[in-house]
């Protein structure tokens, strides 16, 4: 049941940094700031189009307060608690359904489910297409949500008319597009050989270079994925933090999955 205390005091503790914002001003001079969010030309030519903007986020990052700070700190918190337990809910589905149903004969306690020997015992997704629904889904929703991202700090005036917002928004739009069936194709290789479903953290003694060499290809995107959590949590990107959760856990089912014992496994 730790696990639970710690994911609700982290509930608790985003709950009170968002109270706190919602009592801060969101400017020092709040005059000053709608003067520069007012501003309608800038110049055309480089250098100086880019000295302006410089001089523009200086002067709004001195009239602003700290209020967007907390409050993204705290929904930070916030989503990581709910995605933690959904997560863990999800990969202990078994468990929790014995568990709800009161006549079961060997029903569990919410300790052994949420515990730490119970997230110990966490499975891997049970087929092959199950795993390219969830990556098309996180896929997906990562670039939604990024352009939601996109949206929010031109709505809190983080970003000048002429920062292109659009066209960026384009650009991602046609990343998804292109990305999707070679990150799909790449895991169908990937997941060929797989034997699912798996738990979690598996490491295969009897074949060490190969679990070395395993683990250090799935070590590549789950650093990355933990370098853009780290620096989520005082920004608008937030919002992508379930979605980085979750895509850890897809690549430890994927490494997992390539060390695990052979067995038939379904599509």
């Amino acid at each position: 049941m730790r696990v639970l205390g710690a994911l609700l005091v982290l509930l608790l503790i985003g709950v009170g940094l968002i109270t706190v914002s919602a009592t801060m001003p969101e400017y020092l001079d709040p005059a000053r700031a709608e003067e520069l969010l007012n501003v309608t030309m800038a110049p055309r030519t480089e250098p100086a189009r880019q000295e302006f903007t410089d001089q523009w986020f200086a002067d709004m990052a001195e009239t602003r307060t700290q209020k967007w700070l907390f409050f993204d700190f705290g929904l930070g918190l916030i989503l990581t608690a709910l995605s933690v337990f959904c997560l863990i809910s999800f990969t202990r589905s078994t468990a929790l359904w014995d568990w709800l149903r009161p006549g079961s004969s060997n029903r569990p306690n919410l300790a052994q489910i949420y515990g730490v020997k119970g997230i110990l015992k966490a499975q891997s997704p049970r087929a092959r297409w199950r795993f390219l629904v969830y990556w098309t889904i996180l896929h997906a929703g990562f670039f939604v949500f990024v352009v939601m991202i996109l949206i929010i700090d031109e709505i809190r005036g983080y970003v000048p008319f002429w920062s292109n917002t659009e066209k960026l928004i384009y650009v991602l739009a046609a990343l998804a597009g292109f990305s999707w069936p070679v990150l799909m194709g790449t895991w169908i290789v990937l997941l060929i050989p797989a034997s699912l479903p798996t738990r979690l953290w598996v490491w295969n003694k009897t074949k060490l270079v190969w679990s070395c060499f395993w683990t250090l290809l799935h070590a590549v995107p789950a650093g990355a994925i933990l370098l853009l959590l780290a620096t989520s949590y005082t920004t608008q990107q937030v919002l992508i933090i379930p979605f980085l959760i979750f895509g850890l856990y897809l690549i430890e089912s994927s490494r997992s999955a390539g060390l695990a014992p052979r067995r038939p496994t379904p599509l």
